[in-house]
């Protein structure tokens, strides 16, 4: 895929890195002349300085041909129109988008961005489910979310099978890590301490498995 990313301070760069290491073509528009210097240097990609929420810059980074773009810049007014000229002038396929304050993500949302992201609130869920006990939490839509557990030797169901562990109806478990590798869920699969269990449920029901899989009583 071409891909252009507007914004190339460290969320943009992480993201580039991820996009190169893929397979990806990438052009990046960066705003600030040492940065943009920085990522020529580092990158061996095209490295524009200018403001990518203006035509010139999207045009010098081609972007009539982009599979992608990407708004990640640290400031919401930037990505929101660098979003607008993708979507309702040059017809990108694909447009996320990264919003700093939550209150704007409807604004693109409206515009019919494929995907904005959060990172204040994505921040503030991570950390939620670090004081939980999780080692992840990404909520879906506000109904739904998604949680990593780490098995350690204290837990309840360390050394039980599936088959004995009985979730709350609306969860489900949906992979499992062990030792660096990727399970599908069996019955005869057994969790051992070091495990790591995604599972995805609906909002509100996690106090339940504080209680499964930590063992802490529910209120």
């Amino acid at each position: 895929m071409y891909v252009v990313v507007v914004g190339g301070g460290r969320v943009g760069e992480h993201l580039v890195d991820l996009l190169i290491k893929d397979g990806h073509s990438v052009v990046i528009i960066e705003k600030d002349p040492l940065r943009a210097k920085y990522l020529a240097e580092t990158y061996d990609v095209l490295v524009i300085n200018g403001d990518g929420a203006e035509a010139k810059f999207l045009e010098d980074a081609n972007i009539r041909r982009a599979d992608a773009l990407v708004a990640a810049s640290g400031n919401d007014h930037t990505n929101l129109v660098a979003c607008q000229l993708a979507k309702n002038t040059y017809s990108v396929k694909r447009v996320v988008a990264r919003v700093s304050n939550p209150v704007n993500k409807p604004l693109y949302e409206k515009l019919g961005v494929d995907m904005v992201v959060s990172t204040t609130e994505t921040a503030a869920y991570a950390l939620f489910g670090g004081v939980k006990g999780y080692t992840g939490l990404m909520v879906l839509g506000g109904v739904a979310q998604v949680v990593e557990i780490a098995i350690t030797q204290e837990s309840p169901v360390a050394k039980l099978p599936l088959s004995e562990i009985h979730l709350p109806w609306g969860s489900f478990i949906v992979g499992i890590y062990k030792k660096g590798e990727l399970y599908q869920p069996r019955e005869d699969l057994i969790l051992e301490p070091g495990d790591h269990v995604l599972l995805l449920l609906k909002i509100g029901l996690d106090h339940k498995l504080q209680k499964i899989f930590f063992g802490r009583k529910v209120e």
